[in-house]
């Protein structure tokens, strides 16, 4: 049982907000956003999770869908996420955006104010805010926890277009008014993103069929940088009806539902298997809804490609998630009771018990510290600095972690590790004296980009050097990223050993041995061109080439840009002849002449590798799945054949050959392998492990045969 802790709605704690930046996520909400929208998505405070996920801060069920990733260096995505906390259908159904459905919301300031305003919308049902005061040329100010940089275009009061740099480095350009046209990555690549007009639109030239998008301003295309797409369909209500990858596979959106609640239902994906989404339903939902909760847009189920139900959600009268499991046996089970002083009990797969301690500030609800049992990878406490970035961390061992933080960036900038119990974490890091034990790393930051320069930690600093920096230089000087700098690529990566043995002496460690250095050259689209390896006493160069223009056959075997060749220093090439429209290599040709032929699945698994010589007949291994996507058999070139059986809740629960030899697993709801029965064709037991876990997951007690060994812990 796990208790959780927050602050009583409308309240404001003395906690600042958090951002961790090492998963790089922003959070920032205009104060008058409801509070779920900064918590929507993936949560950006630790520990705030549970089961498959439910922010347990603020009841809210987040479930983020992949339906399809192509190939290449930035591959087109259509990923989808659900918010029980939201109404916004954003294309698709209540609670559900797109990832691509990236806007800003432009206000411009009233009579009252100078100031205007802008709120992001993300992905994943994030909301950020900025603000400026002083009209064209004034910058954008956000919350200090926002890893992101808002700049508007044009010198009139309103804005004639918006650059937002993200956490990832990556420029995304909107429109005047606020439709997302590009997204850019550091080393150049890029998303281009097309939407539909009619006529007498502005600047409209072909006007997009009725059965493409009833209505102009819709996303009907995205294309990449070797010329890949993603298309586009909507119905009469301008939900998205289907998207087309760029192999022609048809992904199909369903929606309906009891009451006609115009809920996204099912998607129909190219091989025809459908995965159902439920909502609603009776004993998975209050049956006495508090006053002002209306339910018909709760997600409480997912039905697999197998039509077999896959988890299970359920809702308090107030419309917050409490509970979810996998399967029909209650995998993963956790279930939640949020209590009227703010607290919420969760109790999980095993029954364990514990408490978290939550405080809310500017929105976000972050955690800060867990009293009572431990669990792996938790923190029995948090602190935080002015910009809610993580600055202690305390275990249930007792060991502390001290951090510091760039706090202009939010980039951590020194960390000590395994220092004693009780230990207070000083405001800097600097000059921090690292006691027996502990070990301290040191970052130093690119002054563009979120990477690293140097890193000093025990017995080694490493140092990185990227295109453009002090007259360095490992790409033309025609390859830039969407903000008309340089591209963010690494050019030269150093590791050199050291005497300091706890790393407190940061980047002014005594070297000691040689340096390994390892240099890397781009094109002019930011492609790797080489890659020379450290070694000094011989030539260890890889060459890259690519295609430089689509194939003319029909279909296209290729696409500009894609890799062609690959060098090593014994001048060895393997040659990738042919991809599929996905941008997924269908044949490959190494030295000696050998061909690898790949097929796939319509949703992209791979079903057969054939490895031809050159001068013998192919041998094939084929992989079979299930319509879920899991891996049912594999099928060796000589006819031998490994099987392996899942159950519902999606884990694997026994693998058999062909001859008839298996293997059984028994699993508790937490997934761990309490017995394996090794039997042989005939059926006769060959081989037992049994094990007892404790209600903290630990190993108690492991036998094999007959004789128990105990583990202690």
């Amino acid at each position: 049982m796990v208790t959780w802790v927050r602050s009583p709605a409308g309240t404001e704690s003395s906690i600042p907000t958090w951002t961790e930046s090492q998963f790089d996520l922003d959070c920032t909400v205009p104060p008058d956003v409801p509070i779920d929208a900064k918590n929507a998505g993936d949560s950006c405070s630790p520990q705030s999770d549970c089961g498959n996920p439910i922010n347990v801060g603020v009841g809210n069920k987040h479930q983020r869908e992949v339906d399809y990733v192509g190939g290449g260096r930035f591959p087109l995505r259509i990923v989808r996420t659900y918010n029980s906390n939201s109404a916004s259908a954003s294309g698709l159904a209540p609670g559900w955006r797109l990832s691509y459905r990236l806007e800003i919301v432009y206000t411009p300031p009233d009579d009252d104010s100078t100031e205007d305003s802008v709120v992001l919308l993300r992905g994943d049902g994030k909301q950020f805010f900025f603000s400026r005061k002083g009209g064209a040329g004034a910058p954008w100010v956000s919350d200090a926890d926002v890893t992101g940089t808002l700049v508007s275009q044009g010198s009139s009061a309103t804005p004639a277009g918006w650059t937002f740099t993200n956490a990832q480095d990556e420029v995304e350009s909107y429109d005047a008014d606020g439709k997302l046209l590009s997204i850019a990555n550091r080393d150049g690549a890029t998303q281009t993103l097309t939407y539909s007009c009619k006529a007498g639109n502005p600047g409209c030239v072909s006007e997009t069929p009725a059965s493409v998008a009833p209505m102009a301003g819709l996303l009907i295309g995205v294309t990449d940088s070797s010329g890949r797409q993603l298309s586009f369909t909507y119905d009469k209500l301008a939900r998205i009806s289907t998207i087309t990858d760029p192999l022609g596979g048809v992904y199909t959106y369903t929606y309906g539902g009891a009451s006609n609640k115009a809920n996204l239902t099912g998607v129909t994906y190219p091989d025809g298997a459908v995965r159902t989404y439920l909502y609603d339903e009776s004993g998975n939902v209050s049956s006495s809804p508090a006053t002002g909760v209306n339910y018909g847009h709760a997600l409480t189920g997912i039905q697999d490609e197998n039509g077999v139900r896959y988890v299970t959600w359920r809702y308090d009268a107030h419309g917050r998630a409490y509970s979810s499991e996998h399967g029909s046996d209650g995998a993963d089970r956790v279930a939640m009771t949020y209590n009227a002083d703010g607290t919420a009990t969760v109790v999980d797969a095993l029954g364990t018990s514990r408490t978290y301690h939550f405080a809310t500030s500017s929105g976000t609800t972050r955690n800060v510290g867990i009293t009572g049992q431990p669990c792996d990878g938790c923190f029995k406490a948090l602190a935080y600095d002015a910009n809610g970035n993580v600055t202690s961390q305390t275990d249930f061992n007792g060991h502390v972690t001290c951090l510091s933080y760039d706090l202009t960036r939010n980039l951590e900038t020194a960390r000590v590790e395994g220092l004693p119990a009780g230990t207070a974490c000083p405001s800097s890091l600097d000059g921090f004296t690292v006691p027996a034990g502990a070990r301290k790393v040191t970052t130093q930051w690119h002054g563009t980009w979120r990477m690293p320069m140097r890193i000093a930690e025990p017995r080694r600093i490493t140092t990185f050097v990227y295109n453009g920096d002090g007259g360095q230089s490992c790409a033309p000087t025609a390859a830039l990223v969407g903000r008309g700098a340089p591209i963010g690529v690494l050019c030269g990566k150093t590791e050199q050993p050291t005497t300091d043995a706890d790393g407190s002496q940061g980047a002014g460690a005594t070297a000691s041995g040689m340096a390994r250095t390892t240099r890397w050259a781009y094109d002019s689209d930011g492609r790797m061109l080489s890659v020379k390896g450290p070694r000094t006493d011989l030539d260890d160069q890889i060459s890259v080439s690519y295609r430089t223009a689509d194939d003319t056959a029909a279909p296209p075997q290729y696409r500009h840009g894609d890799l062609y060749r690959i060098t090593d220093a014994l001048n060895h090439t393997t040659t990738i002849d042919r991809y599929d429209a996905n941008g997924r290599p269908l044949q490959m040709t190494d030295a000696n002449g050998i061909v690898t032929t790949f097929t796939y699945a319509p949703r992209g698994w791979l079903t057969s590798q054939t490895i031809t010589p050159a001068d013998g007949a192919g041998l094939t291994t084929s992989y079979s799945y299930d319509a879920a996507g899991q891996l049912t058999k594999v099928t060796q070139p000589n006819g031998s054949a490994i099987s392996f059986s899942h159950d519902s809740a999606h884990r694997l629960t026994g693998i058999s050959d062909n001859r008839g030899n298996s293997i059984a697993y028994t699993l508790d709801a937490m997934g761990n392998r309490l017995q394996e029965q090794v039997k042989g064709p005939s059926g006769a037991l060959a081989r037992q492990v049994t094990r007892i876990m404790d209600n903290l997951n630990r190993l108690q007690q492991l036998t094999v045969g007959v004789a128990p060994v105990s583990s202690g812990n």
